[in-house]
């Protein structure tokens, strides 16, 4: 674990000292007091569909891979009871297990597919039911108190089957004692459960009993309640609309989106294979996409049209860039289109674990880094839902002090400078080049500054604007390298880039950065774009194959190393 603080903490104490100038009601420029934590709110266990007890997880999540915080997350639905040391129950009290299984494996001692083979029968337990204290809540508490006097944390959560959009997201409540407050919530809005007419609440016209619950979270258990949306383009069902609605329904708890999906080690990155179906028409490769509101049929050729700024099918929308889900990685797209209304809407990145047959471990490639000013349950939650955090692959950077000032005013990532001038300076410190978990040294060659208008909010009576994806004021504004005369390497991999932003009205900024740069066959365009993840089983010696040809590569699960980006969150600028 990083257990320094801000690398600059003491230099600006400093040099600051007495002064108290602000732009957002803080003393600016600021004295950081805190350190990133590293986190993931998004992994399954034996409590669901996991091949691992709780305990495994934790311990892979906190010992091994260098999380300080991690959730207990698995679906809504209906499993099956556990005893004490994790293991699944059938309807007499004997555990579900591979006798002669390794503990970690393909198939291990807790296989999901082994306890639906032998015990389909017995998974009838409500979450609500099992969630209780001497369920898997039992577990969480005896999993907290393992690691409580090392500084790290375990929230109590849920994978919730979201009413209406037929989705999921991540739910929390910190500061519960028995497990009722997330039994509660399934009961009443999980989609898993059926209302006293009997249907199921996944159709559309369910999605005012979501916005209900994300109003609950907020009415009952105020700044100790957390939304944030799971692997967003996976399904096509979360819209634009539906993203401002959350957000309108409660700005509290709805923190964000998971930028960066789970399932990174799967031939489709994030699982983002769902619904998708493609086959060969008269030599044609043909999406038959049903994105179940009817089906979607167009052409497409994976060596062509792969960039997510040239190609608008739904087919693209599903799919993954560089890992990114699709709301993230296009630059202008639907997260640009929130920041374009000055939404406090921020980026997380979860693991999603379930197994290692194509899942990383929490922490293992995968991770969020949200400031947290003091160290407690408290502190984390409002650490995420400051904005203050970005997301890393493959641990590209390992830490990050970016900022943006003008005259003695700064602001942090999740803050708004007020700029006295049309100039604001950034500044951009990284820590790059340390070993990851596959124990090469990963390194960033590309930095990219991303800016877009911020023209205000927009409001559900104006369908037009409230069902735009898009911000066409987004772009690069500048991109730099290891050749750039503002890249400015120092010592232990810090890299500092400066320079002078020239600013409208209103605008946001935020950063990304790869590990291959620019125009690299089957990673990223002339830019620096991710292309989509298809591609990387399509291309031998530089050349792009067609599926036609049968010469397609096997995916390789260690390809996501040789991918790895960072993305931060955004810090508003406006004009005095």
């Amino acid at each position: 674990m990083n257990k320094k603080y801000s690398f600059l903490s003491l230099a600006i104490a400093v040099a600051i000292a007495g002064c108290n100038s602000s732009s957002t009601g803080k003393s600016s420029p600021e004295v950081k007091i805190g350190r990133y934590m590293a986190g993931d709110i998004h992994m399954h266990s034996t409590m669901t569909d996991g091949d691992y007890t709780y305990y495994q997880v934790a311990q892979k999540a906190f010992e091994q891979f260098g999380l300080d915080f991690i959730a207990n997350a698995g679906h809504g639905g209906w499993y099956w009871m556990l005893d004490e040391e994790g293991y699944r129950l059938d309807d007499n009290g004997n555990r579900i297990y591979l006798e002669d299984a390794p503990e970690v494996g393909e198939k291990p001692r807790h296989d999901y597919d082994y306890a639906l083979e032998v015990a389909r029968d017995s998974k009838t337990v409500a979450r609500d039911i099992q969630m209780l204290d001497g369920g898997a809540y039992g577990i969480v508490k005896k999993v907290r108190e393992m690691y409580a006097d090392k500084g790290q944390f375990v929230i109590n959560g849920l994978e919730w089957n979201v009413p209406g959009v037929n989705d999921h997201a991540s739910i929390g409540v910190i500061n519960e004692q028995d497990g009722e407050i997330i039994a509660e919530f399934h009961r009443n809005f999980d989609y898993s459960v059926t209302d006293h007419h009997g249907n199921i609440w996944k159709d559309p016209e369910y999605k005012w009993l979501a916005y209900a619950g994300v109003q609950f979270l907020e009415n009952n258990y105020g700044q100790d309640a957390y939304f944030i949306i799971n692997h967003p383009s996976r399904r096509i069902n979360y819209k634009v609309e539906d993203y401002r609605s959350f957000h309108n329904a409660s700005e509290l708890v709805t923190l964000g989106f998971e930028g960066f999906p789970g399932h990174q080690k799967q031939n489709f990155r994030g699982g983002y294979d769902n619904n998708i179906h493609y086959q060969m028409i008269d030599g044609e490769l043909v999406d038959n996409f049903d994105t179940g509101r009817g089906e979607i049929g167009g052409k497409y050729d994976f060596c062509e049209t792969n960039l997510p700024e040239v190609n608008e099918s739904l087919y693209y929308h599903a799919q993954t860039y560089g890992g990114a889900d699709y709301a993230l990685a296009k630059v202008g797209g639907l997260w640009d289109a929130l920041l374009g209304e000055g939404r406090e809407f921020w980026l997380f990145s979860n693991a999603d674990f379930h197994h290692i047959r194509g899942d990383f471990w929490p922490g293992e490639y995968q991770k969020s880094h949200s400031w947290v000013e003091k160290e407690s349950y408290e502190g984390i939650v409002a650490g995420m839902r400051s904005g203050n955090t970005f997301v890393t692959t493959g641990d590209l950077i390992t830490d990050l002090d970016f900022t943006v000032s003008s005259g003695n005013k700064s602001a942090y990532m999740g803050e708004t400078l007020v700029a006295s001038t049309d100039t604001s300076s950034v500044s951009v410190k990284f820590q790059t080049g340390q070993k990851n978990h596959n124990d090469d040294i990963a390194t960033m060659v590309q930095l990219d500054v991303i800016v877009g208008d911020v023209t205000g909010r927009v409001y559900p009576g104006n369908p037009t604007e409230f069902n735009n994806p898009n911000n066409a004021s987004t772009y690069i504004a500048k991109s730099f390298t290891p050749e750039s005369v503002e890249w400015v390497e120092g010592e232990n991999g810090w890299v500092t880039v400066e320079f002078e932003l020239d600013v409208e009205a209103h605008q946001y900024v935020r950063l990304r950065g790869s590990s291959n740069g620019a125009n690299v066959p089957g990673y990223t365009d002339q830019y620096g774009n991710p292309l989509v993840d298809t591609l990387k089983a399509r291309f031998n010696d530089g050349q792009c194959i067609s599926e036609e040809s049968g010469d397609l590569e096997e995916w390789n699960p260690e390809e996501p190393w040789n991918d790895l980006w960072f993305y931060s969150n955004p810090i508003f600028i406006k004009q005095a």
